[in-house]
C-alpha cells in the first residue's frame, strides 16, 4: 500500500461514521470517511448538506469526532479543511481534512487502530507471526528532557564514531583464513542472534517474502509445466528457504531450490538442522 501511493504513512481505505461540528454552522454534521491516516481523512459530504459546503474556504477549522471501534474508543481532533472536490455525477463533495491539534490519547489510538486494521490485510501465515505487543508499545512523546537527553547521547555517539574510524585506518586487511573462521564462529548462533535483534519478528519478514513471490512462482510453473528454480545466494544457515518452504508447500507450489553461500559450515547448518527439522516436523 505504501509503495503503490508513494506515502510516507499509510492511507487505510475505511467507511466510518464521523461528525462535525463547524463554527459556521450550529448543528452537528453526520458524515461517512472514505480513508484515514495518522495525519488526517478523507470524508464524504451527502447531498443534503451541499448548501454548508458550497461557499466553505480551504483552511477553515472544525471538531471532528470519528467513532473507530463502535462506541468503545471515539477518535476526536481539531481539525481543518485542506481541499474539496464535487463529484458531479452523485452530487457529494469530497473534503479533506487534516488533524491539526489532538492530545498523546488520541494520537495513541488513532495509531493503533490504522496498525491493526492494517495488519489484517496481511496473509495468516504472516499475521499469525507478529508479536502482540508491537501494537500497544507506550509512544515516546518529545519534550525538552529528551531532547537533551538526545543531544547528549549524539554527542557520545559521534566521539564513538570518530574512534571507530581512527581504529579502521590503523587495521590490517583481515585475512580470508580469519573470515571463515568468523563465519564458522556465528553459523551456530545466526538462528538466535537473529531472532533477538530483529524482536522475534525476522520469521515474519521472511514469510512476507516469501508470500510476495508466490504468485510469480505459480506463474512460471503453469508456464512451463514443471517446478520453477530458485537460487538462494547468500544462504547462510537456510533460514530465508525454511520460511519459504513453508509459504510453498501451504500453498501446494512445488519449487527447486539451490543454496550457495561463502562459508561451507553455514551450509552444513543449514542441511543438519534447519533443512531436516523441515522435512521431520513438516508445517
Amino acid at each position: 500500500m505504501i509503495t503503490k501511493e508513494r506515502r510516507r504513512v499509510v492511507r487505510l481505505p475505511k467507511h466510518l461514521p464521523a461528525w462535525l461540528n463547524l463554527d459556521i454552522y450550529p448543528k452537528t454534521i453526520e458524515v461517512p470517511t472514505r480513508n484515514i491516516t495518522e495525519g488526517g481523512m478523507l470524508i464524504e459530504i451527502p447531498p443534503r448538506h451541499e448548501k454548508i459546503f458550497t461557499n466553505i474556504l480551504n483552511e477553515t477549522t472544525m471538531r471532528l469526532e470519528v467513532d473507530l471501534y463502535s462506541g468503545t474508543d471515539k477518535f476526536n481532533s481539531l481539525s481543518k479543511i485542506c481541499w474539496t472536490s464535487k463529484e458531479n455525477q452523485k452530487g457529494i463533495y469530497n473534503v479533506g481534512v487534516k488533524f491539526i491539534k489532538m492530545n498523546h490519547t488520541q494520537k495513541r489510538i488513532i495509531s493503533r487502530y490504522i496498525a491493526q486494521e492494517t495488519i489484517k490485510t496481511f496473509p495468516p501465515v504472516v499475521r499469525n507471526k507478529i508479536p502482540h505487543y508491537i501494537l500497544y508499545s507506550p509512544e515516546i512523546t518529545t519534550n525538552r528532557f529528551a531532547k537533551i537527553v538526545g543531544e547528549i547521547m549524539l554527542f557520545f555517539a559521534s566521539l564513538y564514531v570518530r574512534r571507530q574510524k581512527a581504529f579502521v585506518k590503523k587495521a590490517k586487511p583481515i585475512s580470508k583464513e580469519n573470515i571463515r573462521k568468523l563465519y564458522e564462529f556465528e553459523a551456530k548462533r545466526y538462528l538466535w542472534k537473529h531472532a533477538r535483534t530483529t524482536h522475534r519478528k525476522d520469521d515474519a519478514w521472511r514469510l512476507w517474502m516469501a508470500q510476495n513471490i508466490l504468485t510469480k512462482i505459480k506463474e512460471i510453473n503453469k508456464l512451463h509445466n514443471r517446478a520453477a528454480k530458485h537460487l538462494d545466494i547468500f544462504a547462510g544457515t537456510g533460514l530465508s528457504y525454511l520460511s519459504q518452504a513453508k509459504v510453498f508447500y501451504l500453498n501446494g507450489v512445488y519449487v527447486d531450490t539451490l543454496l550457495v553461500d561463502y562459508s561451507l559450515e553455514m551450509l552444513k547448518v543449514a542441511k543438519t538442522d534447519i533443512i531436516t527439522k523441515a522435512i521431520l516436523q513438516p508445517p
